[in-house]
């Protein structure tokens, strides 16, 4: 069991982890793995087994003005969409 900040590239965890974790790459929740904190990382995969509580941050900012500019469309082009 690991308790307290954690800081890493990639994190695989099949344990038990109670803290904040930063991961400039991924985080990987491996089954029976149990990750209960905040985590900031720009990718994140939770295995069907595995258990996750807490708060994740994967950059909204990065994408929110991507998300903006697709909701500048025409009314006409989106009626044809549908």
């Amino acid at each position: 069991m690991i308790e307290g900040i954690v800081s890493a590239g990639v994190l695989m965890n099949s344990g038990k982890i109670n803290g904040t974790i930063t991961a400039s790459e991924k985080i990987l929740i491996l089954k029976p793995g149990v990750l209960v904190g905040d985590i900031r990382t720009p990718v994140i995969a939770i295995e069907e087994g595995s258990h996750f509580h807490g708060m994740c941050d994967m950059g909204a900012h990065h994408w929110s003005n991507d998300r903006a500019l697709a909701l500048d469309i025409s009314p006409s082009f989106v009626a044809a969409a549908h």
